[in-house]
């Protein structure tokens, strides 16, 4: 593997395999015809071929239209012209191209070479991806993965038939991605066989990313600890000031104003993630009601064995990671504290697809009435680790957008 950096079995999908198909090596030593980055291998053609190009791409060869659009798409090559690069691309995207509406999509979504234009973008993915073109289904798993870009809702429903699509299909990323979403336990219906089938795929591809990425964190396909999920970490660094107070007059005037620097003292805290649970509810209570005689709500909360073991990690983490920086006279302590103190409570109206299982849909409206949004930290099941503030900024403002439109458009 070392000598060959895993390129032993290349990866090929579709009818032709990415390197331009008329060319079976350069006389140049140090060619970068192989090279993985599209962009830079045909780049490295040679000038008479170019001229070949843009002759084949005159007779309509859309492989030809591509690989000139590639070459313009170099930003290291004096002929760097993105805007000549899309006219390219729209003409092979015209002739029905897979690979050319997978590329205009992505020039049309950062706006490089065209005006952005994320429903077109959008667009060009959707049809790409029909014709099974194994990275327009990759990077659409990503968009509704993650959700947001062009309107698009967030649907790992459908995030993860993309991704399946693609690994099947051979797409390294996507293989390698949709292991560890089996690995994470979020793919119903696999076991670690799948993910190792899905991962040794990915890796036998050729594909240096996959390969960096497991040579850097090679245990990221094992549980490392005896609990889920994980916790953050915050430190804390400050030198002691120290100034003499006996005395009277000018020594002890010029002793106040001008203290002497103590020694340093560090500290460090855990924010962890108390994972959503069934047992952590809120109801409302069938007996007592409040003065207008509205059900008051049960809150039922508390922490779990898996966060005692989270706590216990990061005091034996911390210790550790302390000890090895030289720091001396180390403690530790747990406060015990009960939950709700010094939290983001989080979970209490949540978001989803159906009224049996929650309050809101996609986009923060009570199922039970549209024009009531929620959108602070009720609305989500978890923060993970990190302070969710800025989430719930960012969910207000999309929920308002959505809001106005709907309201624009009478219905609500």
């Amino acid at each position: 593997l070392e000598t060959t950096r895993n390129q032993q079995e290349p990866h090929t999908y579709g009818s032709l395999s990415g390197t331009p198909y008329y060319l079976a090596g350069s006389s140049v030593a140090n060619s970068d015809v192989e090279n993985s980055d599209l962009r830079v291998a045909w780049s490295d053609i040679m000038p008479d071929q170019e001229s070949q190009l843009v002759k084949l791409a005159g007779q309509g060869d859309t492989r030809s239209m591509i690989g000139l659009a590639y070459i313009r798409l170099n930003s290291e090559d004096s002929r760097y012209a993105p805007s000549k690069a899309a006219q390219y691309l729209i003409l092979a995207s015209d002739e029905g191209s897979a690979e050319a509406q997978f590329e205009l999509a992505k020039l049309y979504e950062k706006g490089l070479g065209v005006e952005q234009n994320i429903d077109r973008a959008l667009e060009l993915y959707e049809l790409s991806a029909s014709a099974d073109f194994p990275d327009a289904l990759n990077d659409l798993g990503f968009l509704y993965f993650q959700g947001g870009t062009g309107g698009i809702i967030r649907d790992q429903r459908k995030a993860l038939e993309y991704f399946k699509r693609a690994a099947d299909l051979k797409q390294p990323q996507a293989m390698f991605n949709y292991a560890a979403l089996i690995d994470d336990g979020v793919i119903e219906g696999t076991s670690p066989a799948d993910a190792a089938h899905y991962l040794y795929k990915s890796l036998r591809s050729g594909s240096r990313q996959v390969l960096e990425i497991l040579s850097n964190k090679p245990n990221m396909f094992k549980q490392e600890t005896d609990f889920l999920r994980g916790y953050a970490t915050a430190f804390s660094a400050s030198r002691n000031l120290s100034s003499n107070q006996s005395g009277a007059g000018e020594d002890l005037k010029e002793s106040l104003l001008n203290p002497k620097l103590g020694g340093w003292s560090a500290g460090a805290q855990m924010m962890g993630e108390t994972i959503p649970k069934e047992s952590n509810a809120v109801t409302l209570d069938s007996q007592k009601t409040d003065a207008w005689g509205m059900p008051l709500l049960r809150i039922n909360i508390d922490f779990d064995e898996n966060d005692r073991k989270m706590e216990a990690d990061a005091t034996e983490q911390l210790s550790e990671m302390f000890a090895a920086a030289g720091f001396s006279n180390i403690k530790t302590t747990n406060k015990q504290d009960a939950p709700g103190i010094d939290i983001h409570e989080m979970g209490g109206v949540r978001m989803g697809r159906e009224a049996k299982t929650s309050l809101l849909n996609g986009w923060n409206q009570l199922h039970a009435c549209k024009n009531v949004l929620v959108t602070d930290g009720a609305c989500m099941t978890s923060t993970s680790t990190q302070n969710p503030s800025l989430t719930y900024m960012a969910i207000t403002a999309r929920a308002a957008h959505h809001a106005v439109e709907e309201m624009r458009q009478g219905n609500i």
